[in-house]
């Protein structure tokens, strides 16, 4: 059994999980060069799954992987906000990083290519 075949067998008679990203909010990585920060999430970085679409599921999957976030980020002194379109904004490190859904369901990215992990 392949790696994607015991993902998706371990999904059976499960509800459906929701793909949640971090990334840079609406900023090129290039215009952060020299900000650690910023290079380390790069395109987006996987923060996890979840069963519940909506701003207080991404702030509960927030507060999960929370130390992975400021492990990454590098700043213990983040401000957490909420954005727009239901999305949750983090003021670390010189620049301002966005929470949000992709879009996938946990099914889709194991058959399509799942991003990097936190």
């Amino acid at each position: 059994m392949t790696e994607t075949q015991r993902k998706l067998a371990a999904l059976q008679n499960c509800g459906t999980r929701y793909e949640v990203v971090l990334e840079l909010d609406g900023s090129d990585v290039a215009e952060f060069g020299g900000n650690p920060a910023a290079a380390a999430v790069g395109a987006g970085r996987l923060v996890g799954y979840t069963g519940r679409k909506s701003t207080r599921g991404l702030v509960d999957l927030i507060s999960d992987r929370g130390e992975a976030i400021v492990d990454l980020l590098g700043d213990r002194d983040a401000i957490i906000r909420k954005g727009p379109g239901g999305s949750v904004l983090i003021d670390a490190a010189g620049a301002t990083f966005r929470v949000r859904f992709t879009g996938r369901t946990q099914r889709d990215a194991i058959v399509t290519g799942e991003l990097a992990s936190l």
